[in-house]
């Protein structure tokens, strides 16, 4: 929420979901006393031990806090790790402590685990202390006006339950101990439905098992739950002329995502302002509102007794055993493919068609090398991949061995997204594909066209390889561009915003002959300043000789010039980072 807000996003609080609480901190190895390792005891006992965190987390923000107010800070090692990471260096004793929650959190702490953990502190203890994280509904302006009804009760709806969690004895309503309460009977328990939403590995769908159900209401108290008349206080949502303890939690955490180099400004949260002048600033602004909550305006009576509230259209619930059910046609091994005339499928793919409703793990390094005496192409029929996840499309140089492990690659495209729109592949010799996937695992239901994730592609031997002209239209990997035949477009492509993550190289060839080239390069960008840019070369990138010419940020209309080197080769390059929220960028 910080970082939308310092970059510009015209974004509102609506809903307070959770104070972390206990269900995320730091927690340190237990003793060992065949090796003789003795656990941390303090905090102060961090000094000069190796503690892993993912670097720009809630929970990093409040290790460097506890660093600080104990004046130790540079004495402790901290590593960046994903939560994966955290799980591999745990085991293998590379670290002593982690900051974590969620998963990572429960396998550290297992008690049946090889090396179950101990609580050093937790969010809640360093949230007293005076660094609060907590999770919230944020919604663009824009939505919340066009949808202001359907906002009011779905909003209204989180804070109903929300109060019928924290009626725990059942004073006001004396069903909202048996809603609550973990029994496998989904006709008067929420908690059935809860547990199936998380489709762990082996788990029925719609039958979730006793040990889940009791997982699943064990977690509900371990964030701080805020009640819809405390949220619409003067210390939450209520604008009473003084900042609230959630404007100044999100100044802080943009001081720290400042702090990181995350956002190269506080932008709106420059100035709080306070209890004399909170009628502009952060403070006087509506970033943060209560106009959606109305408490008790949904009665939950209206459930009682009904259907249970089983969600549909599942992708992503693996089998026992299993990280995921995809996967049918991935393989550790590169997979070789001779192209024919007759289409060849890849991926999520059972005989010639796609599994559709079929889900990919985590963690995996998938290859497939698809040869041909002449020219190959490559379309995808399907591309649903989660954030994190990427296809990668390669080539060789000329006279290069097409081989995974070869330095002679050439990326034809790095692809993410959910059905983005792709141009078809075109290469002598070979084309290489590499699908790779993070250590989160993504679900997703109430999909009611059943489409699943992952992808389907198919491919078969070229009958013409001349340039494809739509490749100068997208954003997707290296383009090669002839100028001999005269003015040239080029586009981030066709989607406002434009994508996130995004690293793509065109390369243009002037004529070569007579005195040093110049390429004309007419633009106009609109860039987030300093995240997102584009880098003009003179010379190829895929030489170690190319120079920098230029770098684009921000918005403007531009006429330049790129040199090109000896060759007559210049090279544009566009860049954004994982957070992009300016409207487009068009260069021509």
């Amino acid at each position: 929420m910080a970082q939308a807000l310092a970059r510009g996003v015209d974004i509102q609080v609506v809903y307070i979901d959770q104070y972390k609480g206990d269900s995320q901190g730091i927690y340190v190895k237990p003793d060992n006393t065949e090796t003789g390792y003795t656990r941390i005891q303090h905090p102060l006992d961090l000094i000069g031990r190796k503690l892993g965190v993912p670097f720009g987390s809630t929970v990093h923000y409040q290790v460097l806090f506890l660093l600080d107010i104990l004046k130790i800070t540079g004495k402790v090692e901290l590593i960046n790790l994903s939560p994966s990471e955290i799980i591999k260096a745990w085991d293998e004793g590379e670290i002593d402590a982690a900051g974590c929650w969620g998963p990572t959190r429960e396998y550290i702490l297992d008690k049946d685990g090889d090396s179950p953990g101990h609580v050093l502190v937790s969010a809640g203890v360093l949230g007293d202390w005076g660094r609060e994280t907590f999770n919230v509904m944020a919604v663009r302006r824009d939505f919340l006006n066009d949808n202001a009804p359907f906002m009011q009760h779905f909003t209204s709806i989180l804070g109903a339950l929300t109060d019928s969690f924290l009626d725990t004895l059942g004073e006001v309503d004396a069903k909202n101990v048996i809603r609550w309460n973990p029994n496998p009977n989904s006709n008067s328990s929420y908690i059935p439905s809860l547990a199936d939403t998380i489709m762990k590995p082996g788990e029925i769908a719609q039958r979730p098992s006793i040990d889940e159900i009791n997982k699943q209401r064990h977690a509900l108290d371990l964030p701080i739950q805020i009640s819809s008349e405390d949220q619409l206080s003067c210390d939450y949502l209520k604008s009473c002329g003084r900042p609230s303890l959630q404007h100044i939690a999100i100044q802080q955490t943009g001081a720290f995502l400042l702090d990181q180099k995350i956002i190269n400004s506080l932008g709106m949260l420059e100035y709080m302002g306070d209890e004399y002048s909170c009628d502009f600033g952060f403070c006087g602004s509506d970033a943060i509102t209560g106009s959606s909550l109305v408490p008790n305006s949904v009665p939950l009576e209206s459930w009682d007794g009904v259907e249970p509230f089983f969600a549909l259209n599942e992708t992503g619930r693996a089998g026992l055993g299993e990280l995921s059910s995809g996967d049918s046609d991935c393989s550790a091994d590169a997979k070789t493919i001779i192209a024919t005339q007759q289409e060849q499928y890849i991926g999520d793919v059972s005989s010639s068609r796609s599994l559709v409703g079929r889900s990919y793990s985590d963690n995996l390094s998938c290859w497939w090398v698809i040869y041909s005496d002449s020219g190959v192409e490559l379309s995808f029929e399907q591309v649903r991949i989660w954030s994190g996840d990427n296809l990668y499309v390669y080539t060789v140089k000329e006279g290069s061995n097409c081989n995974i492990d070869s330095t002679a690659k050439v990326l034809l495209a790095k692809i993410t997204g959910l059905n983005p729109d792709l141009p078809t592949f075109r290469a002598e010799g070979c084309i290489m594909v590499h699908f790779s996937t993070d250590g989160n695992q993504e679900r997703s239901y109430n999909d009611a066209e059943n489409q699943g994730d992952g992808f389907v592609a198919k491919t078969y031997l070229s009958p013409n390889l001349l340039p494809n002209e739509s490749f100068t239209k997208h954003c997707i990997g290296t383009s090669y561009i002839d100028l001999a035949s005269g003015r040239q477009e080029i586009s981030s492509g066709d989607d406002s915003p434009y994508p996130n993550d995004l690293d793509c190289v065109w390369e243009l060839q002037a004529d070569i002959s007579g005195l040093p080239k110049y390429v004309a390069f007419s633009v106009d960008y609109d860039l987030e300043p300093t995240f997102d840019y584009l880098e003009l070369y003179s010379g190829s990138l895929a030489s170690t000789e190319a120079q920098l010419h230029a770098l684009l940020s921000a918005e403007s209309i531009k006429d330049t010039y790129i040199p090109t080197d000896e060759n007559g080769v210049a090279t544009i390059r566009l860049v954004t980072d994982v957070s992009t929220f300016l409207l487009y960028m068009i260069p021509t």
